[in-house]
């Protein structure tokens, strides 16, 4: 699924069902990278990689994540070429070349660009490796030559469009100071480089392009209407809750929720959404914030407390609680925030991102009870 809100809810069912399957550990991995536990998620790759040899998608995450000394990567990197060179095309002797280069093993990464132009001829070993080469040298117009080429000869993977636009983005300067129209005058020209390349009728692929676009335009300080333009791109290619949350934040960031145009764009989309998505984290969540920007509490907590109901991850429940917690404290329930803080603290891992400022809070409430917290 290119969803991430459906991908962790996938892997939730994998962790759940086969914890200690590879790819129940693959699962709980993901879920400690989200909450921030990464020795957590360190240990849980090395149990995979140990028991699971042969279950390359580790090593893809482990080697992604950089993960273990720059020897520990090479020795895996040379593993999983020895086991499927071809595997997500040819990724491990793409990392294997980057370990070099880094670690100034010219010798080595040219050794193993020549020999995979040769070993692997006609395929698309060596040209992958060149582009890995033209992006270290942050030579970004070669490296969108050869990645188009690659696309138009027949290496119609998905990474290859994401790649693609990726180096058309970093190939920009600074987009910081350079009016809303000029910037969209930039960002329509590369879409229209990212259209021309066969396959771009694809729904999946145009949704995935147009997430990285925002993602990667963000980097490059780029006006949020540019930005937003993107998130849109994605929902209409492929509707999905991904783009809503940071469409509407970034709406709410630079419009405010006081705006009436705005605000009916705001639950025009939410709505939609929610109508799709209705068991969905991020949209309950974020339809409760927009609640309580409009000072409307009651309909507030309502959401909120649906959207704890649908937390899939420590991060969720965390950020939720938190936000309701200081909902009902305000409203002088501090009975129910101290219950709903107690609740999740009991929950959640203690060494995930965010879980000591529930104990904080719930020290705070202890101190200044029926006071109102900021």
């Amino acid at each position: 699924s290119p969803s991430m809100s459906e991908k962790i809810e996938l892997s939730a069912r994998m962790a759940k069902k086969n914890p200690d399957s590879a790819e129940g550990l693959l699962a709980r991995a993901f879920f400690a990278q989200l909450d921030g536990r990464v020795e957590e998620e360190n240990k849980l790759y090395r149990d995979c990689l140990g028991r699971f040899p042969e279950f390359l998608y580790c090593g893809r995450n482990y080697l992604a994540r950089e993960f273990g000394t720059s020897e520990e990567r090479q020795e895996l990197a040379k593993r999983m070429i020895a086991r499927d060179a071809r595997f997500n095309s040819f990724f491990a002797s793409v990392q294997l070349y980057r370990e070099y280069r880094i670690a100034c093993n010219e010798t080595a990464a040219s050794s193993l660009l020549n020999e995979s132009r040769t070993k692997y001829a006609g395929e698309s070993a060596g040209a992958r490796i060149e582009i890995e080469a033209a992006i270290i040298d942050k030579d970004y117009s070669a490296a969108a030559k050869k990645v188009a080429n690659l696309i138009r000869n027949g290496e119609s993977s998905r990474d290859m469009y994401l790649l693609y636009a990726k180096v058309l983005i970093w190939g920009l300067p600074d987009l910081a100071g350079k009016s809303s129209e000029k910037q969209c005058r930039l960002v329509a020209s590369l879409k229209k480089k990212i259209n021309s390349l066969p396959g771009m009728d694809d729904r999946v692929i145009r949704y995935e392009v147009a997430m990285t676009m925002a993602g990667e335009l963000r980097s490059k300080n780029a006006d949020y209407l540019v930005i937003c333009n993107s998130y849109i791109d994605a929902y209409q290619a492929l509707p999905a809750p991904d783009p809503v949350e940071p469409l509407i934040s970034a709406l709410i960031d630079n419009l405010g929720i006081s705006d009436p145009a705005t605000r009916i764009s705001i639950m025009i989309i939410l709505s939609d959404a929610l109508d799709r998505f209705s068991d969905n984290y991020s949209l309950n969540y974020l339809q409760g914030y927009v609640y309580e920007l409009q000072s409307e509490g009651a309909s507030a907590w309502h959401w909120y407390e649906r959207a704890l109901k649908f937390a899939v991850i420590d991060k969720q429940r965390i950020q939720c609680a938190i936000r309701l917690a200081r909902l009902l404290a305000r409203a002088h329930l501090t009975d129910a925030a101290m219950a709903i803080l107690v609740r999740v603290s009991n929950q959640v891992n203690p060494v995930s991102t965010g879980a000591v400022d529930i104990l904080k809070m719930i020290d705070k409430i202890n101190l200044e009870s029926g006071i109102l917290l900021h």
